[in-house]
C-alpha cells in the first residue's frame, strides 16, 4: 500500500482497491470524484475535517455514499434561486 497523503486528523489515507480509512472504506471513484470537485472549483487547500466526522460516526462501514452524499451537497448545481 502506498500512503497518500499525511495524516488527516487521527486517520490516515491508503490506496487499495478501494479507499481504507483505518476502520472506514471508501471507493477510490467516490474519493477521486471528491478530490476532483474541490479541483474544478479551484479549491486547493481541502481540509478533510468532514471525512474526521463521517469516519468517527461509521466506523467498520464503507463510508462511499456519505461521502458522495457529502461532495453532492457541496458541489451539486442547486439551481437558480426564485
Amino acid at each position: 500500500m502506498k500512503n497518500l497523503f499525511p495524516a488527516c486528523g487521527d486517520f490516515r489515507l491508503r490506496m487499495t482497491p478501494s479507499f481504507s480509512i483505518e476502520n472506514a472504506i471508501i471507493s477510490a471513484n467516490t474519493f477521486a470524484e471528491y478530490l476532483h470537485n474541490h479541483i474544478i472549483h479551484d479549491i486547493r487547500d481541502i481540509d478533510f475535517k468532514d471525512f474526521d466526522d463521517i469516519i468517527e460516526n461509521n466506523l467498520g462501514v464503507d463510508i462511499s455514499c456519505y461521502v458522495s452524499d457529502l461532495t453532492l451537497d457541496r458541489f451539486a448545481y442547486k439551481g437558480a434561486p426564485k
